[in-house]
């Protein structure tokens, strides 16, 4: 099934509620707009996990309401309660665990408001990690672009932000200024990686959309399930709501690539070579 991002959220993904820590964790890392929603969907679909954006505040906000944690009030009591935070995390674990593992997409700008702290730290231990980026990252900064400005970020009708249509969405400045931010949360990401001594999974939007069944037979694999216990079936191609306000993102990245040639070339942040993905070691 192709599930929204507000699905994600409700009720009907709750597992049975258990009441110890998660035998497995998974966490994939990722800046915006590298087909993170699209790699849950095909995660939760053969049968790994339920994973979401579980610290984004909006859905902070959504879960924690519906589940009975009545202080949910926007993101700022998050940063001054810890222990609120810490009860929400064990909330999910009790109830988003399922057959064993606890799977969770994080983008920086959550890690930094969040899970620098004491709380992070426990939801990293032992945790496997895939660290998910895309190569064409022209592509990746208009559509976050577009997506920041029309309110609308996946495939579902529903806008998740507020449109701010009264700007320029075929400002070029803008799309410069979104891909310096993407680069820059790279190196934050990287920086995180090499702090925690991480050693993920490194996986792209395009190998991803190439070959999900290799993609979710290697994070299977990370996280110590057999692949041949999952299923392969779904297929998340579709078409996107038509808009005709909202420019062609193909168009636009070709408009973009003739007026910045220079950016076209930017160099990502190195990976790290010759690492052999593992679970986290957090001390």
């Amino acid at each position: 099934m192709r599930y929204t991002e507000l699905d994600l959220s409700s009720s009907r993904l709750d597992q049975p509620r258990q009441d110890v820590a998660p035998a497995r964790k998974l966490l994939i890392l990722s800046p915006p707009r590298t087909g993170s929603y699209m790699l849950c969907r095909y995660m939760l679909n053969a049968g790994l996990g339920v994973p979401h954006e579980y610290f984004n505040d909006i859905h902070m906000y959504l879960i924690g309401r519906r589940s009975g944690i009545d202080e949910f009030d926007g993101p700022k009591w998050m940063t001054e309660e810890p222990q609120l935070l810490l009860r929400y995390l064990h909330h999910l674990f009790s109830i988003r665990t399922r057959d064993g593992l606890f799977a969770a997409k994080i983008q920086y700008r959550h890690f930094h408001l969040f899970l620098r702290g004491t709380v992070g730290r426990e939801l990293f231990r032992d945790a496997a990690i895939v660290y998910l980026t895309r190569e064409d990252i022209v592509a990746q900064a208009v559509s976050l672009h577009l997506a920041q400005l029309s309110g609308r970020w996946s495939f579902e009708k529903t806008k998740i932000t507020r449109p701010q249509r009264e700007k320029d969405l075929r400002d070029m400045a803008a799309i410069e200024r979104v891909l310096l931010r993407l680069r820059s949360e790279e190196t934050r990401w990287e920086e995180v990686i090499a702090r925690w001594h991480l050693q993920p999974l490194r996986l792209t939007y395009e190998a991803v959309r190439a070959d999900p069944a290799g993609s979710l037979s290697r994070i299977a694999t990370l996280c110590g399930v057999a692949p041949e216990s999952l299923s392969f079936d779904y297929d998340d191609e579709g078409r996107y709501p038509v808009d005709a306000a909202i420019p062609d993102k193909d168009d636009l990245a070709a408009a973009f690539r003739q007026a910045f040639p220079e950016k076209v070339a930017m160099v990502r942040p190195p990976a790290a070579a010759g690492r052999r993905p593992v679970a986290a070691a957090i001390p």
